[in-house]
């Protein structure tokens, strides 16, 4: 066995022996169980070592084999599935496992997938609640509030798609996101009953949904957002650095998960987020101040400096956004020692740091990209200016007090401890 820092060179410069050997990569920038089989052929085999969440140095060694290195698979694609493997085991999953149900899961799903979608299951569950007085209300849930899962094959249901679903019932109608989440989750019990599903990923998205009373109006203190941040920071990639791109952007965190490269110019420090992915059906822009593009240059995929042309930021599939975001929240929860707070909290916490700091409201309510008081009745009629100075100077006064929590330097240039790790 070999350790050494894989590269794309030191790789290309490993020669075939008589058995096979494995190396390991180590070093700066590494990334942890990862290495490469070479054989006796000469092939290299890139491959994750990993032991399970909470399984300790005691627990079993397991092996996931990413694939030969060729045409087919860079070095730099291992490199990245690598990485994005590793976030799975720290969050709980075992890519192993998960590799061989997603290989099941393609095979069922060809056969059952036009048939099983969620409004199939959905009524189902609905027929058998004919007879209540609430009848009417569930049918409306169904037909409204859960419109967008109505085609969806159920094994392709994720954890993020229930829980940024439940928010943006939330966000525009608090009281109806309780009943919403209990018909989902009763929906999904009729899944698993069916074995149209091996679990039913509502049971655990419950912290978001059984918020504390008031809970709607929490504003993190310094200390609490400081606090945040640097647990986010111990977790890395994707979810540490998405929670800090909430933190700096006071975006949704719909649109942070969903964040594509081809909405990002780190030229011009802007994210331009389209009208189909905003709640209000606007295009926004969201100005990046120099600490946001600092997170951004610090993921994986870029290289450089350079990012992808398209593509999913936050995701460990790369066709959809990263899921487990419960598990994710629990464990930053525990390390940042704080209570009762959402990730929507971010947003209203920079909102009310803004207004604190001088900028006026109507300022703000664009940065937010909110159809706030400032743009209702008449005000709204004859107020069309965008404000894009007064929103950059508002972001990147708000980058930099968040920096100032985060490193107790208020002139600092560069980051401090925000985002040196790319791991």
């Amino acid at each position: 066995m070999t350790t050494k820092r894989l590269t794309k060179a030191t790789v290309e410069a490993l020669k075939p022996a008589k058995g096979v050997y494995f190396v390991w990569d180590t070093g700066t920038g590494s990334t942890r169980g990862f290495g490469i089989r070479v054989l006796p052929t000469g092939r290299k085999v890139a491959i994750l070592k990993y032991r399970l969440r909470g399984a300790g140095r005691k627990g079993t060694a397991r092996w996931f084999t990413i694939g030969e290195l060729g045409p087919g698979l860079t070095f730099a694609k291992a490199k990245k599935t690598a990485q994005e493997r590793h976030a799975d085991v720290v969050a709980g999953g075992d890519p192993a496992r998960d590799s061989k149900a997603r290989a099941l899961a393609v095979i069922e799903g060809d056969r059952l997938g036009k048939e099983r979608t969620f409004k199939a299951l959905a009524d189902a569950w609905a027929k058998k609640k004919a007879s209540l007085r609430s009848f009417a209300q569930i049918e409306r849930i169904i037909k409204t509030h859960l419109a967008e899962l109505h085609t969806r094959d159920m094994t392709s249901l994720t954890y993020a798609d229930l829980e940024t679903l439940i928010d943006k019932v939330a966000d525009r109608a608090p009281f109806m996101a309780r009943q919403v989440f209990l018909v989902i989750r009763a929906v999904l019990e009729l899944g698993v009953k069916k074995r149209w599903i091996a679990e039913n990923l509502a049971a655990k998205i419950e912290v978001e949904v059984h918020a504390p009373p008031g809970g709607r109006d929490r504003v993190l203190s310094d200390e609490e957002l400081a606090a945040v941040w640097k647990a986010a920071d111990t977790m890395g990639w994707p979810f540490g650095r998405a929670v800090q791109l909430l933190a700096l952007t006071a975006a949704r965190r719909s649109e942070v998960l969903g964040l594509d490269w081809s909405e990002i110019n780190l030229d011009a420090s802007l994210w331009r987020l389209p009208a189909k992915r905003s709640k209000n059906g606007e295009a926004h822009v969201i100005h990046l101040s120099p600490q946001a593009v600092t997170i951004i240059k610090a993921l994986p995929a870029v290289e450089n400096g350079k990012i992808p042309k398209a593509g999913l930021a936050f995701t460990t599939t790369g066709k959809t956004p990263i899921s487990g975001i419960t598990k994710y929240k629990a464990r930053l929860d525990e390390k940042a020692k704080v209570k009762s707070w959402r990730l929507h909290d971010l947003r209203r916490s920079a909102a009310t740091r803004m207004s604190e700091m001088g900028f006026y409201l109507t300022v703000v309510e664009r940065v937010l990209n909110h159809r706030g008081v400032s743009r209702s009745g008449v005000v709204g009629i004859y107020q069309r200016a965008e404000f894009l100075p007064e929103r950059k100077a508002a972001l990147v006064a708000w980058g930099r007090y968040v920096e100032k929590l985060v490193s107790g330097r208020v002139d600092a240039t560069n980051v401090v401890s925000m985002s040196k790790r790319s791991q």
